[in-house]
């Protein structure tokens, strides 16, 4: 499987500049063709320890609403989901509302979920080497389509990967 990459920056965390930066590198690697109408994107940010947007700690809360917006524009419909691993059993909802994406996403009318509360689906990996079995957040499993966010953007399409899964 050959990876695409496409690298834009950004001047500053100003909206508009954000999801300008997002639909251009979307629109180089031809992504927008997998936000299909009704299909369900888990966008997974990176949801890390109770700091301020501008510790970068965090992913900035304008990028999630971007790719919330841009993937609704598309008809598909945005899911966001972490499991911060700061400290165990504390902090994925505190810090989605320490850094004001709670109420992006409330305003937006899209669906939080905490992969701890959750739960896990034990799955087996086809074909591994090594890691023969795992657990997977269920909202992972059941997403057409995950995005997992650091700095940059990994885009998963589980239409086509999921049969390397046997769960």
């Amino acid at each position: 499987m050959i990876s695409e990459v496409s690298i834009k920056k950004c001047e500053n965390y100003e909206f508009y500049k954000v999801k300008e930066a997002i639909k251009r590198s979307l629109k180089e690697i031809k992504a927008f063709d997998l936000f299909k109408k009704n299909k369900k994107v888990l966008l997974k940010p990176n949801l890390v320890a109770p700091r301020t947007n501008e510790q970068a700690i965090n992913t900035h809360p304008f990028v999630v609403k971007a790719m919330i917006q841009i993937i609704k524009e598309k008809g598909a419909i945005p899911i966001v989901g972490d499991m911060s691993g700061f400290i165990r059993n504390c902090c994925t909802d505190y810090v989605s509302e320490y850094i004001g994406l709670k109420k992006i996403l409330d305003k937006e009318k899209v669906e939080f979920t905490n992969f701890r509360k959750n739960g896990f689906r034990k799955v087996d990996i086809l074909d591994a080497k090594y890691l023969k079995k795992a657990y997977i957040a269920k909202e992972v499993l059941d997403a057409d389509i995950v995005i997992w966010r650091k700095k940059i953007f990994i885009i998963f399409n589980f239409v086509s990967n999921i049969n390397r899964f046997n769960y």
